[in-house]
């Protein structure tokens, strides 16, 4: 039940983006279904050693709340020698792990990457949150106050444009509006009601007066943007970024970046720092995701010791599995926020990408050997 519960908040904080637009969009139940089952091989890195652990701990504290663990130790076996098994099955999940993360998670999350791209094309009201700023076509920028679930209709209505042609801004403030794909799939149509346009124009220079402001009221107003739509082809092409690259792609990935930052060393004038920063901060985004596949697999060790560890805490205490079920709980957000923090802190460069990667490892393996030793009897 604890790993259920916590892959559920994980598939939720992976889609935390859009879980909203999402749930009030009306998508159909098949499209939630397929987004959830590739968003679970998201989270597989970490779901995994988090089954390790609750499995650890509860056949454990099984064995101790029915003093099997005395029984075994009073014929001369200890706990770390009874838990050689359990020891070596971790190392055949981190196999597994390493598998998965080298290859078929990063083909699942270019799945997902493809079929996030196809629903909020066709239906692009998905990717809105209320009370947020909606930046998805060029030139527009749109708020909506709230909307409502199984409806298609949008409320509170704030549009920025900008027609760089004309060099005029533009707002439009609207009651509601509702938005759709052209059958052609090449223009973005939004129908606004009960509201109005004000349009800002830039001063000519031609000695005449001008009038650069206007207002105007409307009961129905029909706008289209043109969009661009991409073949599944083109949409894999381009949605391939360093979460989708299996092993062997990123590793080549990762040289050709190390290539291209020794020929942006060679360019002079304004843009180098620039080019050198941006080619600094993909480098290290790469380097992060090749450094993470190969770390978090070792947490199914790690997690093995500390769920035996803090099993076999009921041996000498009454309270049954409930505190070390919740001293697991804490220790496994406390991991989650060394892990997320460690991203950004790779991501920004203030400590290598490896180290990064890597510290929810350096903090837990020597706690979780000291929890898994100090029932030595």
């Amino acid at each position: 039940m604890i790993t259920i519960i916590m892959v559920v908040l994980l598939v939720m904080d992976a889609f935390a983006m859009h879980f909203s637009g999402l749930m009030e969009s009306g998508m159909d139940s098949a499209d939630l279904r397929k987004l959830l089952v590739l968003g679970m091989a998201k989270v597989f890195p970490v779901v995994v050693p988090l089954s390790i652990l609750a499995s650890a701990l509860l056949t454990t504290s099984a064995f101790s709340e029915s003093h099997e663990l005395f029984a075994v130790e009073g014929v001369g076996i200890s706990l770390q020698k009874f838990s050689i098994p359990l020891v070596w099955f971790s190392f055949f999940a981190v196999a597994l792990s390493l598998y998965g993360t080298f290859y078929w998670v990063p083909k699942q999350n270019l799945k997902l990457n493809v079929l996030m791209y196809e629903l909020m094309y066709n239906q692009p009201e998905v990717n809105i949150r209320p009370g947020y700023f909606w930046n998805d076509v060029e030139g527009i920028s749109m708020r909506v106050g709230r909307r409502e679930k199984d409806s298609p209709f949008l409320y509170d209505i704030l549009l920025y444009q900008y027609n760089p042609e004309r060099d005029a801004n533009s707002v439009i403030i609207a009651d509601s509006a509702r938005m759709y794909l052209s059958p052609s799939k090449k223009n973005l149509t939004f129908e606004f009601y009960h509201g109005n346009r004000q349009e800002e124009y830039a001063e000519a220079n031609d000695g005449l007066k001008h009038y650069p402001y206007g207002r105007i009221y409307f009961d129905t107003l029909l706008y289209r943007y043109p969009v661009s739509y991409l073949s599944p082809e083109e949409v894999t092409r381009k949605l391939v970024d360093h979460n989708s690259m299996q092993r062997p792609d990123l590793e080549r990935k990762l040289k050709h970046l190390a290539e291209e930052e020794k020929e942006d060393r060679q360019i002079t004038g304004d843009q180098q720092e620039e080019l050198e920063e941006e080619m600094l901060r993909q480098h290290r985004r790469y380097k992060y995701a090749f450094a993470e596949m190969h770390t978090l697999p070792l947490l199914n060790v790690v997690f093995m010791l500390l769920g035996i560890g803090l099993g076999s805490m009921t041996r000498s205490r009454s309270r049954g599995v409930a505190v070390p079920a919740l001293i697991a709980v804490a220790l496994f957000a406390i991991f989650y926020i060394l892990k997320v923090q460690g991203g950004r802190l790779g991501y920004k460069g203030v400590i290598d990408p490896w180290w990064a990667a890597a510290l929810p490892i350096l903090v837990f393996l020597p706690l979780s050997v000291w929890i898994f030793f100090r029932n030595r009897r």
